[in-house]
């Protein structure tokens, strides 16, 4: 019998080594690509390269999930950390010196970008970056591609948000520049706004000691309006130390520099800003192409989802960004159809292809929009959004101004027409409100009937005009009309509205399965939705700021007055959602929603386990004391039968008893099938052993028993185990 275990244990390992070696030769076969990525990995900005990697990474795995495309191909991701421009020719360097690399995602930087360009366009390597918005960063470059907006722009967006966004009765405007990258952007910048202002202001930056002086003449103008920052983020920080003193709180707007974690890290040690969290950032705007909170389209709201559960935090822009780039890159590949045997040749059918996404019907469908290039490799339809900081948090702005799609002609906005466009950039405005949700009192939960009553306060925060009366709660058992409101605040300085309500109402619940009880784990959903303002007017966001069961700010149930009898409140989280509905010509017709989730579970479930299981682990004690007894105890092979035979029957009618006992039914029934399978293993053993006894085989009796105490216990705790952890109960 050793003999006969230890082949059976060979066996086994020589399936798993088998199948390892076949993984490895299918990997092996599959031709290797390597794809560059130089962003800076370490030092000041070492969360933005960080970001970078992750989103690639990210968009190569969805890609190897989705299985559609390069199913013969393996691709393989090397970084570089790349600080600045010297850094970024010596990067350049070495991917021409290797000669492996088939393309290269980046650099993060403009600076870096032009200094690596023309390394890459002489040895015919292509690039896409999806963080440098400067133009001739990659406009001098035929194999250099861009998937954000340029910095022209980012420029007019900007204006043109901060035109609806300025309250103040200054007729004067700034611009403070970095002379070395944005004076294409500064000029125009005056031209754009020589008709809207009397005197617009600009400051070239050419060197730190150029600070003082630009400090110096703003603060002798007698009043201006919002300064625009294009440079670096640590230039600005410089400047915008010296505009937060007293009596100088400029409004401040910035591009995508201004928009990510490293600007506010910047202003850490300052002793303002350690007592009041935000003094210095406080209200600043930048421009982003991607703003994780307005990312409710399902492509995005897929992409954010998977990366807040891998990565634990909200999206950055450079993430989205170079998720966007990567399925690019990996399009073009696909398409290029390389053949591994010359890595020049393959790298220009790859800029072939690249050049080809030229129009919307081509285009790849990423998570900021559509990409798809101009003549100069320029992306030309991506999105841009405003956003704000706000206690160290980034928050797309109240009133977002979209770029409009030109391909689906003037005056018309997906699908909706009478909007005109105005300027060289047209645009259509779209209203933010921030919507919160704290719970009171969960009552009256009836499995039975899918229902629930909910007591709780719902707010939005918003500026502008906003109809809360045609809020609709889409879950609701009956219509929830929202009655007088609670509160009614305005804030004078910035126009922001805060409304609350008091709502108690019953609704539906998604799931009432209680087969798994007592490990049950239920839903309490509270949704809803706006019956009038599409998803191209209006978007509710969760308030992350003002809301303890936001997305980013999880709670347990902390906040409610009443507890919720029997059961524990496992997280409150509220999400964004589309609502699609289909109108009289069957068109669909897409509204923003909040979804509010409850998640319970019962209170003491291991006590409430282990009464419902007591008769069972009886059983199992019984069986394996029955089993190992059976080398000493001589009993008669009918009398052990009829043993199990009562066991069987006992078990039996123990299931029929809590069938009308217990609400659910699926952890007692994987029980019965568990201890019928052991009841049988048992049975089949113990004839063995009668037989092996028979026989005089003292040898094989004990072996055989010996392995079969062993397995029967392994195979006990393992059913165990897995019971529990099937629903979720060490989670």
């Amino acid at each position: 019998m050793k003999k006969i275990a230890l082949i059976a244990i060979l066996l086994c390992c020589a399936g798993i080594l088998a199948a390892r070696l076949l993984d490895y030769f299918v990997e092996k076969d599959k031709q290797t690509v390597y794809i560059a990525l130089p962003g800076p990995m370490t030092g000041f900005s070492q969360e933005e390269g960080k970001a970078m990697l992750r989103g690639a990474t990210l968009a190569y795995e969805q890609v190897k999930e989705d299985g559609k495309i390069l199913k013969n191909k393996k691709i393989e991701i090397i970084s570089y950390d790349d600080q600045n421009s010297q850094t970024a020719v010596r990067i350049a360097s070495d991917i021409v010196a290797e000669d492996k690399v088939l393309l290269v995602l980046g650099h993060y930087t403009s600076t870096s970008c032009s200094a690596a360009s023309p390394m890459y366009q002489g040895n015919g390597i292509p690039a896409i970056t999806a963080s440098a918005a400067v133009e001739s960063a990659t406009m001098e470059s035929a194999w250099f591609f861009r998937t954000i907006p340029g910095t022209r722009a980012m420029t007019e967006f900007s204006i043109r948000s901060m035109q609806k966004l300025q309250k103040s009765t200054s007729k004067k405007i700034a611009m403070i520049y970095d002379a070395n990258f944005y004076s294409t952007a500064a000029e125009e910048f005056k031209k754009k706004n020589k008709h809207l202002f009397d005197t617009v202001k600009i400051w070239p930056l050419k060197s730190a000691g150029d600070i003082q002086q630009i400090i110096a003449e703003i603060r002798a103008e007698q009043s201006i309006g919002p300064i625009f920052f294009f440079t670096g983020s640590q230039d600005c920080a410089s400047l915008i130390v010296k505009f937060r003193s007293p009596g100088t709180h400029y409004p401040i707007i910035g591009l995508t520099s201004l928009a990510v974690p490293t600007f506010i890290r910047q202003f850490k040690n300052y002793s303002n800003e350690q007592k009041y969290p935000g003094y210095y950032t406080n209200g600043a705007y930048a421009v982003s192409p991607f703003i994780s909170y307005l990312a409710d389209q399902p492509k995005a709201r897929s992409f954010r989802k998977k990366f807040i559960h891998k990565f634990n935090h909200e999206p950055l822009w450079v993430a989205a960004t170079y998720y966007d780039a990567m399925l690019v890159a990996l399009h073009a590949i696909e398409q290029a159809e390389i053949q591994g045997e010359d890595i020049q040749e393959d790298r220009r059918k790859v800029r072939d292809t690249l050049t080809h996404i030229d129009e919307k019907d081509v285009a790849v469908h990423g998570v900021t929009g559509d990409i798809y290039f101009d003549e100069h490799g320029n992306t030309v339809d991506s999105s841009l959004a405003l956003g704000f900081w706000w206690n160290h948090e980034f928050l797309p702005v109240y009133q977002q101004s979209r770029m409009i799609d030109l391909q689906k002609g003037r005056g018309e906005v997906n699908g909706e027409k009478g909007r005109k466009e105005t300027g060289d950039m047209p645009m259509t405005p779209l209203n933010v409100v921030y919507a919160g949700i704290d719970i009171n009192a969960i009552r009256n939960i009836d499995f039975k009937k899918g229902v629930f009553t909910a007591d709780f306060y719902l707010w939005f925060r918003f500026q502008g005009a906003f109809d809360d009366t045609s809020v609709q709660f889409i879950n609701a058992v009956h219509p929830v009309t929202l009655e007088q409101p609670i509160l009614n605040k305005i804030n004078r300085n910035n126009g922001v509205i805060v409304r609350a309500y008091r709502v108690i109402a019953d609704f539906t619940m998604t799931t009432t399965d209680l087969d798994a009880y007592p490990l049950d784990r239920h839903t309490l959903p509270i949704s809803f939705s706006h019956t009038k303002e599409t998803r191209d007017n209006l978007i509710y966001i969760p308030d992350v700021n003002g809301m303890a069961g936001s997305v980013s700010k999880k709670n347990r149930g902390e906040t409610m007055l009443e507890k919720l009898s029997s059961w524990e409140i496992l997280e409150i989280v509220s999400r964004q959602n589309i609502e699609t509905t289909q109108d009289e010509n069957k068109k669909n017709i897409s509204y923003s929603r909040i979804d509010t989730e409850i998640s319970i579970q019962r209170l003491d479930q291991g006590i409430l386990l282990g009464k419902i299981l007591l008769p069972f682990l009886a059983v199992i004690v019984f069986c394996f004391v029955f089993f190992s007894c059976s080398l000493t105890c001589s009993l008669k092979m009918w009398l052990r039968f009829y043993i199990l035979l009562s066991l069987s029957v006992f078990i039996f009618s123990l299931r029929i008893f809590y069938k009308d006992l217990l609400p659910g039914q699926e952890v007692v029934h994987y029980m019965v099938n568990m201890l019928f399978t052991l009841i049988f293993f048992s049975y089949v053993l113990s004839w063995i052993v009668y037989f092996t006894q028979k026989r005089s085989y003292v040898r094989a009796t004990k072996c055989i028993l010996y392995i079969g105490s062993f397995v029967y216990l392994a195979a006990a705790v393992a059913g165990v185990v897995f019971l529990l952890n099937s629903h979720a109960y060490f989670s």
